[in-house]
């Protein structure tokens, strides 16, 4: 059987991003998601700072909007420096802007293509308005209907985004079945599951059932990367070992489940 492979963003430490990176491989992280580095000189800096810790680059977040007139030429220009950095896998939310929806479908195929030249996997984020559940995400996944573009499932934002879907509860776990044959990366959030309530505490302190979220992930092929997401409460205030304890309790939490080695 495969490996999980587990990641990190290092957000997670809010205002002390620059010291995350060796706590994060002193937990037993081995990778990080990180903004994609336009700059040459930035990424020659990131290279170096991760060289010298022992981290792996697991994905980029990339900006996107639709609307972008250069959106083609963006897209070509972040592969580039994607494989440049030897990362194959871009985690971004799309959304609509309110245009038709067949030219977005149109266009995104497009993106796919430019994907599929430089061997990208393009994960869309788990948010409105095209991959608001696992309904609206299944529909948009079957209207691209592209290789290179899947869907980066986010175990709190389905509850944040969602009071009911079919007129009963949220539940993630049945949401994440609708989309699994798209899954391309996860994004592990926990949240007290209040629909706009900003609550995402450690893994296993809220209601995500995380040990069938690997499960329908392994399932559907998919062994990661799993990136911890751990974007906190509403209104707290933490010094930098609130953040460490944060972490080390979710990782701690993932290893009592079973699904890492």
């Amino acid at each position: 059987m495969a490996k999980n492979v587990l990641s990190i963003a290092p957000y997670s430490y809010k205002t002390y991003i620059d010291l995350s990176y060796e706590h994060i491989i002193e937990v037993g992280i081995e990778y990080v998601e990180l903004p994609i580095p336009w700059e040459k000189a930035h990424r020659n800096e990131t290279l170096k700072l991760l060289e010298d810790v022992g981290l792996k680059i697991s994905s980029f977040y990339l900006p996107f909007n639709i609307k972008n007139k250069k959106l083609k030429d963006y897209f070509n220009d972040a592969c580039l420096i994607a494989k440049e950095m030897g990362v194959k896998i871009f985690i971004l939310s799309v959304n609509s802007k309110k245009q038709v929806l067949s030219k977005v479908y149109s266009l995104m195929k497009e993106i796919g293509d430019i994907a599929k030249e430089h061997d990208i996997t393009l994960c869309m984020e788990g948010h409105p308005d095209l991959i608001t559940n696992g309904n609206i995400g299944r529909e948009t996944m079957k209207n691209i209907n592209h290789p290179n573009i899947r869907v980066n499932w986010d175990t709190g934002n389905i509850y944040y985004y969602n009071e009911k879907i079919d007129d009963r509860p949220t539940d993630g776990i049945k949401e994440m079945k609708k989309i699994a044959p798209w899954l391309g990366s996860v994004h592990l959030k926990d949240t007290n599951g209040k629909p706009n309530e900003w609550h995402f505490p450690a893994l296993g302190e809220g209601i995500v059932d995380f040990k069938k979220v690997f499960k329908v992930a392994n399932k559907a092929g998919i062994y990661g990367p799993f990136t911890m997401e751990l974007e906190g409460i509403y209104g707290e205030k933490m010094e930098f070992e609130g953040y460490k304890k944060r972490v080390e309790n979710s990782f701690a939490y993932l290893k009592s489940l079973g699904v890492l080695d």
